[in-house]
């Protein structure tokens, strides 16, 4: 019986244990299903956060480049408008960029290197057929102007209402740079930003005379790159330029004079229908030939060493016809009670004297130049000396000596306020209140470099403006 019983219990043990087993077993596939679950959704996570990085770093990568784009085109654009040729623009509405011509600008005084020219800024994007501009070495990165706002002008000057406020002020120029990659990802940035606009005044409109012992620095400025020479006006110089002085004497009659150098002479006279450097007879004198100016028009080019003008001569200078360019290598002198002008009226001057008499030379300085030596670095080269006198009058003539020193005298009455030009150096005889009394007139248009004469701008500087 209890060997039975026990046999019996043996059986029932065995399945108990089993079903736990079983239980169990479910238990932990369960388990690992979730963790297998929970890992994979979180590797998902993980990827799906990693590339949600990857995009935003390139997104951000990509605007980067839009904006180095944006900020290199705004630097090529203001550098385009600060060339002299262009420099026009900075005064000019956006939307009159491809119309204006020569004669705009000639009529409201404003300086351009050569004629405007259609398409003045590679990549303005509502006048070029090309609206972008591609960086160099970067065919993914481009950019372009899409807008232009000149200094606004308070009211419409005529006849220079096309262009805005001519005194300057501040322009906005906005760039967008575009960035682009193979994949076709496109990113752009609007730059926007307002520039300082300023004139810039030729030297020539400061004071002729310079402080004593001044430095030729105002020579070595880049438009001193366009002193005139006789080649430039067509006219091919002599091996050796004569020393001419010029005295009473020669031609008959009342206001004649000869001008002689070694081995020639040629005669003058004021009160004849032909006056220097048209000699008695009519004929340019030896010394002078016929030449033609950067627009094409006819040019009297003389060529002399040195040049003393002797007492009691006026050197009237005849630029009725056409204007007379004179080059001096050496010392010019006027001597006492001797003067030196021009005269373009039709009436026959016989005198200098800046008065009201009816018999005073009338001339525009725009159409005489006295011109030195073209380069240098000393101030010492050549002397232009005006001796004590009341009748010296230089202001109708344009003097232009980049390595002479003016020389005048104390007490020099009157002096000749006005002269228009530059001198690398002037001597001072402490007349201090007098010199400080002289400046220059406006240049005009006529002789040499005629950005000398106009208006021309500059760009300065920058603020970020508002999107």
């Amino acid at each position: 019986m209890l060997v039975a019983a026990g046999q019996g219990r043996g059986p029932l043990r065995g399945k108990s244990e089993g079903g736990r087993n079983a239980g169990t077993a479910g238990i932990v596939m369960q388990s690992v299903l979730i963790t297998v679950m929970v890992m994979a959704l979180s590797l998902l996570a993980i990827i799906s956060r990693v590339s949600s990085s990857r995009e935003g770093a390139t997104a951000s990568s990509l605007a980067a480049a839009a904006r180095q784009a944006a900020e290199f085109g705004f630097s090529e654009v203001v550098a385009e408008m600060n060339r002299d040729s262009k420099s026009y623009l900075w005064v000019t509405p956006y939307a009159s960029w491809n119309s204006i011509r020569q004669a705009d600008l000639s009529a409201c005084g404003i300086f351009a290197a050569s004629a405007p020219a259609a398409d003045p800024i590679p990549g303005a994007s509502s006048h070029s057929t090309t609206t972008s501009r591609t960086l160099p070495n970067s065919a993914d990165l481009s950019y372009q102007l899409s807008d232009f706002r000149p200094p606004a002008s308070l009211a419409a000057a005529t006849p220079c209402g096309v262009f805005g406020n001519r005194k300057g002020g501040t322009a906005t120029l906005t760039v967008i740079g575009t960035a682009r990659r193979a994949s076709g990802d496109v990113s752009t940035y609007t730059l926007r930003r307002s520039v300082s606009v300023g004139q810039a005044l030729p030297v020539f409109r400061t004071s002729l005379f310079a402080a004593s012992a001044s430095t030729p620095t105002a020579a070595l400025d880049p438009r001193f790159s366009h002193f005139p020479t006789p080649q430039r006006l067509g006219v091919t110089p002599p091996a050796t330029w004569p020393d001419l002085t010029c005295a009473p004497g020669g031609g008959g009659g009342a206001g004649a004079f000869s001008c002689d150098s070694a081995g020639s002479s040629d005669s003058f006279d004021n009160a004849s229908a032909f006056r220097f450097p048209y000699t008695s007879s009519g004929a340019l004198a030896s010394f002078c030939a016929n030449g033609l100016d950067a627009a094409g028009s006819t040019q009297v080019v003389c060529m002399v060493g040195s040049l003393t003008v002797n007492n009691p001569i006026d050197l009237i200078v005849d630029v009725r016809t056409a204007p007379v360019s004179l080059f001096v290598s050496g010392n010019l002198t006027i001597a006492n009670n001797a003067s030196l002008c021009s005269d373009s009226s039709a009436a026959f001057a016989s005198s200098c004297a800046g008065d009201s008499s009816a018999s005073a030379a009338s001339g525009d300085w725009k159409r005489l130049g006295l011109f030195g030596r073209a380069g240098g670095s000393r101030c010492d080269d050549q002397v232009v000396s005006l001796n004590a006198s009341s009748r010296i009058n230089l202001s109708q003539a344009f003097l232009w000596f980049p390595t002479a020193t003016l020389s005048y005298p104390t007490g020099l009455t009157p002096l000749p306020a006005g002269l228009v030009g530059w001198f690398c150096s002037a001597s001072d005889p402490g007349a201090t209140a007098s010199v400080q009394s002289i400046s220059t007139d406006q240049l005009s248009t006529g002789l040499g470099d005629p950005s000398l004469a106009l208006l021309f701008y500059r760009g300065y500087g920058s603020q970020e403006q508002p999107q």
